[in-house]
């Protein structure tokens, strides 16, 4: 029996397998273990190398972001037409520059007022100073304030004014002498139109 010693490396992928002793107990444990090297070997040399495909560039070609086609930013002012909205869905004054002007923190109706009466035309006064009031953060309005607004357009007619109110689809008042006024949900479109209808045709 030989005394000298052997030494046995292999490499398997990184897998590196070492043994140094005695000829005889490298050889049988070499030998016994020859089964699994084998198996192992096999599989080593069966595992195919990796390369991207045609099919899959493609798929990753399908996945890219194609930006020609995503939107530029926020349209612009001259091509959204869409009424401007503050939280809640309430319109802003600024979309009614044909109607509505605020000069220090006072609201102003610019428009003419349209009305086959000076009664309704008070009424469209209160619904506009009332509906002009709401985007500007006031959701009650005097009667004092109305009244000085059909003033200033000329169509205030004192011994009826009060009648300019007698649509309670429209308005809910409240108080006994200070009277405060507040539009309804249908008051509320009634305005809204009406001051739509000055902006569509300011003239």
């Amino acid at each position: 029996m030989s005394d000298s010693y052997v030494k046995f490396s292999l490499n398997i992928s990184t897998g590196e397998l070492e043994l140094e002793g005695p000829e005889e107990y490298v050889t049988k444990t070499v030998a016994d273990m020859k089964p699994m090297l084998s198996e192992l070997m096999n599989k080593t040399k069966s595992q195919p190398s990796f390369s991207p495909s045609s099919e899959s560039k493609s798929a990753v070609n399908r996945t890219e972001p194609n930006h020609e086609n995503q939107p530029q930013g926020t349209s612009s002012p001259e091509t959204d037409n869409t009424p401007v909205q503050r939280a809640g869905g309430q319109p802003d004054i600024q979309n009614y520059p044909h109607t509505f002007e605020v000069l220090e923190g006072d609201l102003h109706i610019v428009a003419d007022i349209p009305g086959e009466s000076d009664r309704a035309k008070m009424t469209n006064v209160a619904l506009l100073y009332a509906f002009g009031s709401q985007m500007i953060g006031k959701d009650t309005v005097t009667f004092e304030e109305i009244r000085q607004s059909c003033k200033n357009h000329g169509c205030l007619d004192a011994g009826n004014f009060s009648k300019a109110f007698k649509d309670k689809r429209k308005f809910i008042l409240n108080g006994a002498r200070n009277k405060t006024v507040k539009l309804t949900h249908v008051g509320r479109k009634a305005a809204q139109e009406l001051a739509e209808s000055f902006e569509s045709d300011p003239s």
